[in-house]
């Protein structure tokens, strides 16, 4: 096979998985792959970081005391503030993809590396805080990556189940290790989770990652220090100092509960036994973490509120924390504490956590985040380790003394949460008043609170905040909240929305009030309420509409009833009616008429349609331009729901109106292979208009089909307009992103080396055009746009040989002046085209022409390292204006020509000069 099979790794899976994934998952097309990818990742990286955790824990207890764990938890907090803050950097610059898979390589090599280390103090603190840093890192960057791989939309509904993937990691690498440890020393741990990231790094080498991620330094604000920002933001959000206080007390709170508990095993469990007893722990936890979040975290949300749910955690730390001040440092219950704080805090208690910003505007919620969680977290935590320390030092840290600290610690924390109730619900009424909760930022189901808020809100007389409610119960799949007496609201947007959100056919509420919107003054409303009814089949009420004094009104009407017969709708006497009306009536009919199609698509609706489309230039119908599109649009919408032959032509013709052509598109795949066929047809035709012929190249790709990629592919090199070529391209890389289709890598590079000499001969003319008249300038402008087009080609080209590699960031630092940039995309292109089973004249010469491309050399210098492949370039200024003056674009032509007699002028005014 020439070709090359270019398809994601993953599509060969099962349509039945992927269907009963869908069942599990709100799943969508072209989901599937990304979802699975991500909890395979995130599971590897959970795993690994388990695996090493237990290792770590276990060697460290065994072989230091308890007290050094406070010193070590001041060391953690200050190197991953740091680390943080460079890791920022690193990700921007090398791609979030390419980030993650370095930081698993090297948390693969430096955790086998310490396994030969011999295990002294030094070595064991370098440990822990390896372990630290490198879980801090990956769970940073997995997420990064994430946010690339999915729309802000599609997280909201997938990263709830991708993040069960890290908790299941979590209990198969405890209970992995717990097993393992039956067998083996617990320094072998290291080499399995050695193993495990590095097998993570090699299964993310297949995933595709974001071409087009936003250049976020070119467009991002002005640097500001991160106190700074942090102070300016408590300003403007008080909201966001409580939830300050909420983080600086749980996350003291849990570090003095895991530095209690490791503190009391190490005094109880004999050392030999502290890798088994810990191994055994975090399986256990683990296992009731992924349950909780499985079975009980939706739940208790939804029966009791955010409130319950974020003071479960502190009451049993609180609880734990009073038992052991009394009885002291019993191991029992060190574990109950650690136990709750172990199952809770990654599961009820984080997603209760999260609906905590809810309320907060994108920006708001997205930099307050990221402040309080890395930087003011961090910072408490070195605090609370320095605490620990000083507790140390002074003799006072015994069991009793650490348990009313978390007394202390957790009664605070419960008493901050109480405040957040009612701020939480104040933000969120606010919002909604002014219209502004954006739904897509919630993450999670509404609490109790949270509904009562918005039914409050659904009563409201601003149509504002009556519209955001709706919008929130609609995004969380809650619209049978929405009540049909909202159908009496005054407002005629709140009833369009509340028509087209409650009106289910197995509600019984709605159909006697929307019966009373037929007589509503807004035609809009009317309009409506009669596709409501009628998708009940109401026949009342279409019998009814039928009187109406609106031509659109009616035109629905008689559209619905012709469906419940056996005849042609056009061929009822109503509907020629409604075609026999002039002017604005007339126009508003056939919308109408043609909305209707779309909403009730039917085979015998063809011939309407048709109808509608011959008399829109009609001269009882013509109106202006925009009536005419109005028109054209409708019946392209009605269109991609019924199928016809002669809708084809009709549809390729429109492709010329730029407005209707996402919708003639839509309708054009619908029709299937005959649109297909055809358009392969006008594109091969040099007598289909340009303004159209430019389209049909996108309107192919959309087919996504191996037709559409073969079409493409073969119209790169045999066509002669450039514009319609480069649109091809483009066509055919969206084809090929999408999966699925072969196509022959080596044609493709043979057209990205004939892309690349054009670049090149476009330079070798540049250079020599030194004249500084206005037509020597813009002729050199136009050269050098020229030659990035034939670039940005070449490189999109590649992309298609190579479909997971993020080729648009190295053409991006080819463009770059900054040389150690350069160097690396250089040395990444030369890497990626290394291919001895493509070792042909045109793979040598495209390899090449892409290191001469890279390298740091002037337009001369360039041109001298490729003239081998050059034969017509031109060493003086005169031959190249001689080429230019035939080249077959015209504009390089024409500006040639004036740059010409420039040159000759100019030289006639020297000559006379002399001769004078």
């Amino acid at each position: 096979m020439q070709g090359r099979r270019i398809r994601p790794a993953l599509s060969m899976y099962p349509r039945l998985v992927r269907e009963k994934l869908g069942r599990l998952i709100d799943l969508r097309e072209g989901e599937a792959r990304p979802a699975v990818e991500a909890f395979v990742t995130l599971f590897g990286v959970i795993a690994a970081h388990t695996i090493l955790e237990t290792a770590r824990d276990a060697l460290f207890l065994s072989k230091l005391p308890p007290q050094r764990l406070a010193l070590v938890y001041a060391l953690v907090a200050a190197v991953t503030l740091v680390v943080s803050w460079l890791n920022a950097r690193f990700t921007r610059r090398f791609g979030k993809r390419n980030a993650l898979i370095f930081t698993l390589l090297a948390a693969s090599y430096g955790t086998a590396l310490l396994h030969l280390q011999a295990m002294t103090a030094a070595v064991l603190f370098g440990l822990y805080a390896w372990s630290a840093l490198v879980g801090t890192l990956l769970g940073v960057q997995f997420w990064m990556f994430a946010g690339q791989l999915f729309t802000v939309a599609q997280g909201k509904r997938l990263f709830g189940p991708i993040a069960s993937g890290g908790v299941l990691g979590a209990v198969t690498g405890a209970g992995f290790a717990a097993l393992a440890l039956s067998f083996v020393p617990v320094g072998a741990l290291l080499l399995v989770s050695a193993g495990i990231f590095l097998a993570t790094a090699l299964f993310l080498t297949t995933v595709k990652a974001d071409a087009a991620a936003p250049l976020r330094r070119a467009l991002g604000r002005a640097p500001v220090t991160e106190g700074e920002s942090l102070r300016a933001l408590l300003r403007r959000e008080p909201y966001l100092g409580e939830l300050a206080a909420f983080v600086g007390l749980s996350t003291a709170a849990v570090l003095v509960t895991d530095y209690l508990f490791k503190s009391v095993a190490a005094q109880t469990i004999p050392r030999a036994e502290l890798g088994l007893f810990f191994a055994r722990t975090y399986a256990v936890l683990n296992a009731l973490s992924l349950g909780v979040q499985l079975f009980v975290a939706g739940r208790v949300l939804r029966r009791l509120g955010v409130v319950p749910a974020l003071v479960i955690l502190p009451i049993l730390l609180l609880a734990g924390g009073t038992a052991m001040v009394a009885a002291g440092g019993v191991l029992a219950l060190a574990l109950f504490a650690k136990g709750a704080d172990g199952s809770l805090r990654y599961s009820l208690h984080r997603v209760a956590a999260e609906l905590l910003w809810m309320p907060l505007s994108g920006e708001t919620r997205d930099r307050g985040k990221a402040l309080l969680d890395s930087v003011f977290g961090r910072a408490v935590q070195a605090l609370t380790a320095g605490g620990l320390l000083l507790l140390g030092a002074l003799h006072l840290g015994s069991p009793r003394a650490l348990a009313l600290i978390i007394v202390l610690l957790s009664a605070g924390w419960l008493v901050v949460v109480a405040r957040l109730r009612r701020s939480y619900l104040d933000l969120f009424r606010q919002a909604l008043a002014r219209g502004t909760l954006d739904p897509a930022a919630l993450t999670q189901e509404l609490d109790l609170g949270s509904v009562e808020t918005v039914m409050e809100a659904l009563s409201s007389r601003d149509p504002r905040r009556v519209l955001a409610a709706m919008d929130l119960l609609d995004e969380k799949r809650r619209a049978r909240l929405v009540p049909g007496l909202i159908l009496y609201h005054e407002s005629p947007e709140v009833l369009l929305r509340a028509l087209r959100l409650i009106t289910a056919p197995e509600r019984t509420d709605w159909p006697p009030l929307a019966e009373r919107l037929l007589a509503h003054p807004s035609e809009d409303v009317r309009v409506e309420a009669l596709r409501a009814l009628a998708r009940i089949n109401n026949h009342v009420a279409v019998v009814r509409a039928e009187g109406d004094e609106s031509p659109a009104v009616r035109a629905h009407a008689a559209l619905w009833s012709a469906r419940g017969g056996d005849r042609d709708p056009l061929t009822t006497g109503r509907i020629r009616e409604l075609l026999a009306l002039e002017g604005s009536d007339g126009r508003k009919a056939r919308a109408a008429l043609l909305s209707a199609v779309r909403d009730a698509p039917d085979a015998r609706s063809a011939e309407l349609i048709l109808a509608v489309l011959r008399g829109i230039d009609g001269p009882a119908l013509r109106g202006d331009a925009g009536d005419a599109l109005d028109l054209s649009t409708r019946a392209a919408e009605a269109m991609t729901r019924v199928q016809d032959p002669r809708f084809v032509p009709l549809l390729i013709a429109a492709l010329g109106q730029r407005d209707a052509r996402p919708t003639v598109r839509a309708a054009l795949v619908y029709q299937g292979e005959p649109a297909l066929e055809a358009l392969v047809v006008a594109l091969r035709d040099p007598a289909t208009p340009p303004r159209v012929r430019m389209h049909v190249p996108q309107s192919i790709a959309r087919f996504r089909s191996q037709r559409a990629a073969d079409v493409l592919a073969g119209h790169l090199g045999d066509e002669a307009s450039g514009a319609v070529r480069y649109k091809a391209l483009r066509g055919l890389g969206h084809v090929v992103a999408a999966g699925h289709v072969e196509v022959d890598p080596k044609a493709m590079e043979a057209e990205a080396r004939r892309t690349l000499l054009e670049h090149f001969r476009l330079l070798s003319l540049a250079t020599r055009i030194t004249g500084q008249d206005a037509a020597a300038r813009l002729l050199r402008g136009l050269l050098e746009d020229k030659m990035a087009q034939a670039l940005e080609r070449a490189f999109r080209l590649l992309q298609i040989v190579h479909p997971t590699e993020d080729l648009q960031r190295a053409h991006l630092a080819l463009r770059s002046t900054d040389k150690p940039r350069r160097a690396q995309a250089m040395e990444f292109l030369d890497t990626l085209t290394l291919s001895s089973a493509r070792a042909t004249t045109v793979h040598r010469d495209l390899r090449e022409a892409l290191r001469v491309v890279a390298d740091d050399l002037g337009g001369a210098g360039r041109i001298a390292r490729v003239r081998h492949l050059l034969p017509r370039a031109p060493r003086t200024e005169d031959e190249a204006v001689a080429q230019l003056l035939a080249d077959p674009d015209p504009a390089l032509a024409t500006l040639a020509g004036h740059h010409a007699r420039a040159r000759a002028s100019l030289a006639s005014t020297a000559e006379a000069r002399v001769a004078g």
